[in-house]
């Protein structure tokens, strides 16, 4: 089987999938609204021929793009999005529409390691899937059919787990900084954590769990500058306790 490819969009998803099956040999047409470099053709005013077309646009311009574009009747036309269902495009394209969603935080100038991403198809037909899941199977070995409520839960899960934990992080960095402490200190730690979740250790400890209120007072008495990280040390520790106090 081959597969001829259409990308619309060169922001972080866009630059770094055009990258990706480039390096698999993949025939890509990379499409921009306002094209920059030689690679980047605009897609207005033209029929899209490839047999996929993936739409990595931010959300709230996926509709808006789709209904601008033209393409051919054996195209098959994918958003790229974790939460935004499937019937926004197949209310257009109908069973030639499907989601093509990479589960990973992707930044154009990063090295991705492909072959590792988790890509969650969706489709309501049959063909298209196979096509779909031999495409995904170009740049990765972790190919999943998942549905629309799945796949926005799983977005979900993915935004928690992963924006919120940075911007913990970005604020415990910042909190060191301020005490003259260096953030790597806490390297070994996270390194630890993290080999812990990825084995499915979700083990809890600190003050919180142990109902250790000295050490919580005293810690909320040291936020006391840091009204926002305070917030969210309460807010936290107050979780933890009460989802295993339910537990026991």
């Amino acid at each position: 089987m081959s597969v001829s490819l259409g990308i619309i969009g060169t922001g972080n998803v866009g630059t770094s999938l055009y990258n990706a099956f480039t390096a698999a040999n993949v025939e890509v047409i990379w499409y921009s609204r306002s094209p920059k470099t030689a690679a980047q053709k605009p897609y207005q005013d033209t029929t899209l021929s490839s047999d996929v077309i993936l739409l990595a646009v931010p959300d709230d311009h996926i509709e808006a793009v789709a209904r601008q574009i033209k393409v051919q009747d054996h195209s098959i036309v994918c958003h790229v999005s974790g939460a935004t269902p499937l019937d926004t495009i197949q209310n257009l394209f109908g069973r030639k529409a499907g989601v093509f969603y990479p589960l990973q935080t992707i930044r154009k100038d990063a090295v991705m390691d492909w072959k590792n991403i988790p890509i969650c198809l969706e489709c309501s037909d049959e063909a298209v899937y196979l096509k779909l899941q031999y495409l995904a199977g170009l740049i990765s070995e972790k190919v999943y059919n998942i549905n629309t409520d799945q796949r926005i839960k799983l977005h979900l899960a993915a935004v928690m787990l992963n924006n919120f934990g940075n911007h913990l992080a970005r604020l415990t960095c910042d909190y060191l900084k301020d005490a003259s402490v260096d953030f790597s200190l806490l390297n070994g730690l996270i390194e630890e954590s993290a080999a812990k979740l990825l084995k499915g250790d979700f083990g809890q400890t600190g003050p919180a769990i142990r109902g250790d209120i000295k050490t919580l007072e005293r810690h909320k008495a040291l936020l006391s500058d840091y009204p926002g990280l305070k917030e969210l040390y309460e807010t936290i520790s107050k979780n933890i306790q009460e989802y295993y106090k339910n537990k026991s």
